[in-house]
């Protein structure tokens, strides 16, 4: 939303905000080339990795947690809290489809940071065994604002789906957070899926920042640094322990 403001050449609330777009890697071989070469192929959905058919499929059975892309986002956080004048009362994640998934699991790792939390046509899968359990995300998420964007017609994250469904149902439940229901004619997308709830922020980024400028984080960490360097630190040790796995 913010390059879209940019192009535009448009002054706006977005200017107070500073923007990071981290890129998902493809594949476990781009984030270690020493992988297990069995594993190299397995395809990465940000915080997790399985087969691709499976993923289609929307089969996570085999699929496990990548906590090596956990550990670059949160070194790449980090990294800009050291260095620009954040806001530490006022940092949020977003993010879409996979991405709704990923601003989801990377408040789940980070629950002391952010303000308010936005997936747009998210889901979040139970990978038994992996530290993903639905139950687990929205107890660890109190204290967050989480505001779900979804199409009721969504035909790739459909409300059926358990990932999906029981998501909105614990977090209504537990937590009192409603998702914001975007209109079939925003979300229809290209090819009619309505799959793109991500439209309701693009077709009025200036009122989607002044509502995020006025949500805040009622608590705010201390040293925000220093926790973010503590997480950092337990990352690195879940992630070497990852990587012994694959070699046993």
């Amino acid at each position: 939303p913010q390059a879209s403001l940019a192009e535009q050449g448009q002054d706006s609330p977005a200017d107070g905000f500073i923007g990071l777009a981290p890129c998902c890697p493809p594949n476990l071989a781009a984030i270690d080339p020493y992988s297990p070469k069995a594993l190299k192929r397995r395809k990465v959905y940000w915080f997790k990795s399985c087969e691709t058919f499976a993923y289609a499929a929307w089969n996570f059975s085999e699929a496990t947690r990548c906590a090596e892309v956990e550990l670059l986002v949160a070194e790449l956080l980090l990294d800009v809290c050291k260095t620009l004048p954040v806001d530490t009362s006022r940092i949020f994640f977003i993010g879409a489809s996979a991405g709704g998934y990923a601003v989801l699991r990377f408040a789940e790792i980070l629950p002391k940071v952010p303000a308010a939390i936005v997936p747009m046509a998210g889901y979040y899968p139970d990978i038994h065994g992996h530290d993903h359990d639905v139950t687990v995300l929205v107890e660890r998420l109190r204290g967050v604002h989480v505001w779900p964007m979804h199409c009721m017609k969504d035909r790739l994250c459909r409300l059926d789906l358990p990932q999906v469904g029981r998501l909105y149902e614990l977090l209504r439940e537990r937590l009192a957070m409603e998702v914001e229901w975007v209109p079939d004619d925003i979300a229809g997308g290209p090819n009619s899926t309505f799959h793109s709830a991500h439209q309701r922020v693009l077709s009025n980024p200036s009122l989607f920042f002044q509502q995020l400028s006025n949500m805040s984080r009622p608590t705010v960490t201390h040293d925000l640094v220093g926790y973010l360097q503590s997480r950092v630190d337990e990352l690195r040790e879940v992630a070497a322990v990852e990587r012994m796995r694959y070699w046993l």
